[in-house]
């Protein structure tokens, strides 16, 4: 019963070498962070269009109310400068 699996293992990995050399994948593509810090927001102006326009993930968008929950959830951390929850801590200010 071991050799039978023995086998089948060595089988396996005798093929999977070949096909990690010659793949053809294309390259994914990489998506640069906004490294400028978000605009210090307006007092009369609303934080959910302040999010936006400064997000640094256009392709990722959060509902107003998945932003404003996501700035509270937030308070007291310190974000890394071009993300998104630094973003949302400057425009949201809850904290």
């Amino acid at each position: 019963m071991k050799l039978i699996f023995a086998a089948l293992a060595a089988l396996a990995l005798a093929g999977c070498g070949d096909t990690v050399a010659t793949s053809t994948a294309p390259t994914p593509e990489v998506s640069t962070v906004n490294e400028t810090p978000a605009a210090i927001p307006d007092a009369d102006a609303d934080p959910y269009d302040v999010y936006l326009a400064n997000n640094p993930d256009t392709s990722f968008i959060l509902s107003r109310e998945d932003a404003q929950t996501r700035a509270m959830l937030g308070c007291d951390t310190d974000w890394a400068p071009g993300t998104i929850d630094a973003v949302l801590a400057d425009a949201y200010n809850v904290c």
